[in-house]
């Protein structure tokens, strides 16, 4: 039997795939593989590898954990907590008013 992969059945795929990168991510960031669990499930990665036109779905564990790794890394660099960017914003626009 020949089973075709397609975004009906990608879903059942996507457990293991998670299973083999959630113990690394927990490892490597210091977290409980719970938080790590939610942290792939949010993540741009988990997008793109439950959409089976991307064909991510034909990653190995180390390919995907170095793009989840370079998805956290550019993470990291930018500031996406809108309390620190509103932090931000309202600092420079003191400086401006001095």
């Amino acid at each position: 039997m020949n089973a075709k992969i397609t975004q009906d059945n990608l879903y059942m795929l996507l457990p293991l795939k998670i299973g083999w990168l959630a113990p690394w991510l927990s490892e490597d960031k210091g977290i409980s593989l719970t938080d790590a669990i939610n942290r792939i499930y949010r993540s741009k990665l988990y997008k793109k590898l439950s959409t089976e036109s991307t064909q991510y779905w034909h990653l190995g564990p180390v390919d995907l954990y170095n793009e989840l790794k370079k998805e956290f890394q550019t993470e990291e660099v930018m500031p996406t907590d809108i309390s620190l960017i509103f932090t931000i914003s309202c600092f420079c626009l003191n400086c401006a008013l001095l």
